[in-house]
């Protein structure tokens, strides 16, 4: 597993990205903060292949000024 920390959805509050989720661990979760220090319910998001993600990166990697998951 790999834990990421940044501001994902663009409201400028950090929130938490956990790759390895799910039965399969091929999923992505993402934890997102809110203004009073606590975190919306995780959201989990499939990476579309079978092997596990251990890693994550993020970044703008197709330039539309939106972040990007890399696993």
């Amino acid at each position: 597993k790999s834990i990421v920390v940044d501001d994902v959805n663009g409201d400028t509050i950090l929130d938490i990205i956990i790759s390895g989720q799910g039965s399969g661990r091929n999923n992505i979760g993402v934890l997102y903060g809110l203004n009073d220090g606590t975190f919306l319910i995780r959201k989990s998001y499939s990476t579309g292949v079978t092997a596990a993600a251990l890693s994550i990166a993020i970044a703008d990697f197709d330039n539309d000024d939106g972040k990007d998951f890399v696993t």
